[in-house]
């Protein structure tokens, strides 16, 4: 008996030291694309590269990158426990994928599943302008508020993970369940794919979703408010994804998230809808 006792009180020791290291490290790094590199993460100095930022030792658990708009062509492997968050949001911060690279555009792999709601990417148009097998290979985190666009096979496959106030648009493969684990595909737009939404296994959950017409005959388990409306995109042909005053998706998201700047309810996707001629252009 105090053998088990003396076991299980290194082990809560053990497990209070992690989290407590994780909630004490706490720095935010900056990145922004053109700075002279490789810079040293500070606002006079920031990081050239999102991935150099991210593999610095001196990025550690419960960091936060802060990145600056701009394009960042790089494949990209997050794997720490850390925010990694674009400051003005997709519409002016571009991930695209090299010329010739090979495997998934961003992979975000994580070992501990009841960790991978420590780690996000957020508030980036993932794209690629050459063929692309996979855009975001999702093992675990969250990607949140980006638009994933242009890639030839498929734009996201999760094992695992939150996929939340996304639109996914203008893919081979919209979004692939590949799920063995928990996936939540939440307040996101699945529009305009060669498919939309197909998979394999059986723990996905769809929720206040648009998908397109088109989904193959795999569907996840559904969850409230999905819908498969025309999400009436600005300028869809164009690349624009901004959402029509008439679209659907505004004021559609799950009610409980918190309401936009105008005191209404969320929208779904991860651009606002169009005001003006003039915010179209910006």
């Amino acid at each position: 008996m105090r053998l088990l006792f003396g076991t299980r009180l290194v082990l809560s020791l053990l497990v209070s030291s992690q989290f407590s290291g994780l909630s004490l490290a706490q720095s935010t790094w900056y990145v922004a694309a053109g700075a002279a590199a490789p810079g040293l993460g500070t606002t006079t100095s920031p990081y050239a590269s999102l991935q150099y930022a991210i593999d610095r030792p001196a990025t550690v658990e419960g960091d936060t990158l802060l990145v600056a708009p701009g394009t960042y062509t790089e494949l990209l492997t997050l794997t720490k426990q850390i925010h990694v968050r674009s400051t003005r949001g997709p519409r002016v911060t571009f991930l695209v994928r090299p010329a010739g690279a090979s495997g998934a555009h961003v992979f975000m792999n994580f070992l501990e599943p009841e960790l991978a709601a420590m780690r996000h990417l957020q508030g980036f148009t993932i794209t690629s302008t050459t063929p692309s097998p996979v855009g975001v290979n999702l093992h675990g985190g969250t990607l949140a508020n980006c638009v994933v666009t242009g890639h030839s096979g498929l734009a996201v496959q999760s094992l695992y993970g939150t996929v939340k106030s996304c639109t996914i648009t203008n893919n081979g493969t919209g979004f692939f369940f590949a799920t063995f684990g928990e996936t939540t595909l939440a307040d996101s737009i699945v529009w305009g794919n060669g498919t939309d939404i197909t998979g394999i296994g059986g723990f996905g959950t769809a929720r206040y979703t648009t998908f397109g017409t088109n989904p193959s005959a795999f569907m996840p388990s559904a969850g409230p408010g999905n819908e498969s409306a025309n999400p009436l995109f600005a300028d869809a042909a164009g690349g624009h994804y901004l959402l029509l005053p008439a679209s659907p998706c505004i004021d559609t998201a799950d009610p409980f998230l918190p309401h936009d700047p105008d005191g209404t309810r969320a929208d779904r996707g991860a651009l606002p809808p169009l005001r003006t001629l003039e915010h179209f252009r910006q």
